[in-house]
């Protein structure tokens, strides 16, 4: 199920062929070759799951061997339990956003969103009159429109975080954007293509302030805070200095020495 979860990686199985018996390093090799890139883990998983679809080809091993089997394990965390979506997914048979567009009954309406093209920015007024006049807009939200909470309340996730109580950010802004893509403003139409061109008349009045593109410009002393609760330089970690690991190397029973080459 690990080459599951990555659409079996372009069908890398391909790298265990049935009429030989490749060993890992073919397997990284093959995955190299065809460009094959997987962000989510350190191949290791991929290559063990090629090797074990190799074996049920070559007829060592039947899926039931290789199938991941619940019964009588404790805790799941760090076994190979595979993910509830990730058959149907590597099937064809999910659904995802498009396609649960396509299932809407007649009538339902379609939201577009309003987003800063701006990085950080206070916000002065947002002008929906052009936008409301459009062809088929039904309604167009801002922050004042939202019933009950506009947060999305986030605990401290460290201890050691610099911040003041449970963070709070704003499912709309209304006062303040502090990055590119906040949200503005929702647009309700009777189509996607009117939705979307109504956001697009949506006028957004701004006072620009300094954009912080790298952590030293943005944790300088007189940097704007971001957040309200939160400091830009929100966790600091202690620095524990140990022995000196040559000295460690050298006296270690095995040592096993490998070069990784890294992308550029």
């Amino acid at each position: 199920m690990r080459l599951l979860h990555a659409g079996l990686h372009r069908l890398g199985v391909r790298a265990a062929p049935e009429e030989r018996k490749s060993d890992a390093e073919d397997v990284r090799t093959w995955f190299k070759d065809h460009r094959n890139v997987c962000r989510c883990t350190g191949y290791k998983p991929l290559v063990d799951a090629v090797m074990a679809a190799a074996k049920v080809m070559r007829g060592e091993a039947t899926m039931a061997d290789i199938t991941f089997n619940p019964a009588g394990v404790k805790d799941f965390y760090g076994s190979a339990l595979p993910r509830p979506a990730a058959l149907p997914k590597v099937c064809g048979l999910a659904d995802y956003g498009d396609d649960l567009k396509l299932k809407m009954p007649e009538g339902t309406a379609h939201l577009a969103i309003v987003m800063s093209e701006v990085r950080h920015a206070k916000i002065i007024s947002i002008d929906t009159s052009e936008a409301e006049n459009m062809p088929g807009v039904l309604k167009i939200m801002t922050a004042k429109d939202v019933k009950g909470s506009n947060c999305l309340p986030v605990p401290q996730i460290h201890p050691r975080m610099k911040a003041r109580g449970i963070l709070e950010f704003p499912v709309i802004c209304s006062k303040k954007i502090n990055r590119r893509g906040e949200v503005l403003a929702l647009v309700a139409a009777d189509s996607e293509e009117h939705a979307r061109a109504a956001a697009k008349a949506v006028k957004q009045n701004l006072e620009l302030l300094p954009e912080y593109m790298t952590y030293p410009e943005a944790v300088m002393p007189n940097a704007i805070q971001l957040q309200e609760q939160l400091p830009n330089f929100y966790m600091e970690q202690p620095l524990y200095k140990g022995q000196d690991t040559a000295e460690l190397f050298e006296e270690a029973p095995y040592v096993r020495r490998r070069q990784l080459p890294l992308a550029a």
